[in-house]
C-alpha cells in the first residue's frame, strides 16, 4: 500500500471511531494494526486484523496502525444460554461484546444463523415429556418437543442431530409431567453416541442429581439453593452454566466450582434482556468467588472450546476479530468487562468507539 493509500484510510478508520449505535457497524481499515493494546494481565500486544481475522503483525508491514493507548484487550464473549430466537436482538448483542452464543430453546423451523448476529450454536426444541415444560407456557409454539418414551426419544435425537444442532436439551424437575428415567437415559445415551453433549434444565439439587445420574452432562442453569454432597459429585467433571443473573445460585456455582466443574458464563437473554456482557452476571460469579481471569475464561476459551466454536475463544492468529477494548485490567476489576469502551467484532467497530 502507497503512502497516499495510507493516508487515506487512516483517515477513515479514526472516521470510522466514533462512536457506532447497537447494531450499526463502522468500516475499520482492512488490512489494520491494532497497536499499543494491553492483554489481561497486562501483556502488551498489537493485533493485525485482515478480512475480519488475527494475523501475524509481521505480514502487515504497510498496513495503517491504530494506537489504542495502552488500553485492554480480550476476545469477545460467548453467552453460553440464550434464547435468541425467542427474543431476535442479534445485532444488540453483538454490539455488546458478544460474539457466539449457545441458543437452549428454538423451533426445529428456526435454526439458522442470525444475519449480522453472533455465530450461533443450536440445541433446538427441549426433550421433554407430554405436556411438559416448556409446551404450556412460553415454549407453546415449537420450543419443546414432546416423547414419550425411550424409542421417540432416540428418534428425537436423531431428527434434530440432523438439523445440525449442536447440543441436546432436557428438562428434569420443572413444572408439569416429567420424563421416567428410561426416557431421559436413552435421550443422553443417544446423544452420547452422536457425540453430542446433554444440558438440562434442573433447578433444585434433587432434579440435579436425577439428571446427574442419567450422565447429563451440563446444568444449564446454576440450581438454587446449597446442593448436596452427593449430587456436588455427580457433577464435578462436568459443567455448570451460571445465569445467576436470572435464577441466583451463587451458592451451588461455589460448590460446584471448588469441586472441579466447569462454570461457563451464560444469562438466559430472552428471559433477561441485557444485550451485552452483564454486569449483573459478573456481580453472581464475583459473588460465587471467581476472579477476573475466571470470569473472562468462562467466556471465552472454555465455552469454546466446549461448543465448537472454532474462530472465537482467544486472539490467536487465525481466529476471528472480535475483541472488547477496555479502559483498566479485567483480572484487576471484572466489571470493566460490562463497559466496553469499544467492541470490534470480525474487524469491524460495532460499539462505542476507538480511543
Amino acid at each position: 500500500m502507497r503512502s497516499s493509500s495510507v493516508v487515506f484510510a487512516v483517515l477513515s478508520l479514526f472516521h470510522a471511531s466514533c462512536a457506532a449505535e447497537a447494531g450499526s457497524v463502522e468500516p475499520v481499515a482492512d488490512p489494520v494494526v491494532f497497536t499499543n493494546a494491553r492483554l489481561a494481565g497486562g501483556a502488551s500486544t498489537d493485533l493485525g486484523v485482515r478480512g475480519g481475522v488475527v494475523v501475524p503483525v509481521s505480514s502487515l508491514a504497510d498496513a495503517p496502525r491504530v494506537d489504542l493507548q495502552g488500553r485492554f484487550v480480550v476476545p469477545a464473549f460467548i453467552d453460553t444460554h440464550v434464547h435468541v430466537v425467542y427474543l431476535p436482538r442479534g445485532k444488540e448483542l453483538v454490539a455488546g461484546g458478544i460474539a457466539g452464543v449457545v441458543d437452549l430453546a428454538a423451533p426445529e423451523a428456526r435454526l439458522d444463523q442470525p444475519d449480522g448476529g453472533p455465530t450461533t450454536v443450536f440445541a433446538g426444541p427441549i426433550l421433554t415429556a407430554p405436556g411438559g415444560y416448556p409446551t404450556q407456557s412460553w415454549g407453546r409454539d415449537g420450543y419443546g418437543l414432546e416423547v414419550s418414551d425411550a424409542d421417540e426419544a432416540r428418534a428425537a435425537v436423531d431428527r434434530l442431530h440432523a438439523a445440525g444442532v449442536g447440543v441436546i436439551k432436557t428438562v428434569v424437575g420443572a413444572s408439569g409431567p416429567q420424563l421416567d428415567p428410561t426416557t431421559l437415559a436413552a435421550i443422553t445415551a443417544r446423544a452420547h453416541e452422536l457425540a453430542l453433549q446433554v444440558g438440562v434444565h434442573a433447578l433444585d439439587d434433587a432434579s440435579a442429581r436425577i439428571a446427574g445420574e442419567a450422565d447429563c452432562d451440563i446444568l444449564v442453569h446454576a440450581p438454587q439453593g446449597e446442593l448436596s454432597t452427593e449430587t456436588v459429585a455427580l457433577w464435578k467433571d462436568k459443567a455448570v452454566i451460571s445465569t445467576i443473573s436470572a435464577f441466583g445460585g451463587r451458592q451451588s456455582t461455589r460448590q460446584l466450582r471448588e469441586a472441579g466443574a466447569q462454570v461457563l458464563y451464560g444469562t438466559d437473554y430472552g428471559n433477561t434482556s441485557r444485550s451485552g456482557i452483564s454486569d449483573a452476571e459478573i456481580r453472581g460469579m464475583v459473588d460465587a468467588g471467581m476472579d477476573g481471569h475466571a470470569i473472562i475464561r468462562s467466556g471465552t476459551v472454555d465455552p469454546a472450546e466446549r461448543f465448537g466454536f472454532s474462530a472465537l475463544g482467544s486472539l490467536d492468529a487465525g481466529k476471528e476479530a472480535s475483541f472488547v477494548v477496555l479502559a483498566r485490567d479485567p483480572h484487576e476489576d471484572p466489571f470493566v468487562l460490562a463497559a466496553p469502551e469499544a467492541v470490534v467484532w470480525r474487524g469491524k467497530v460495532v460499539g462505542g468507539e476507538l480511543p
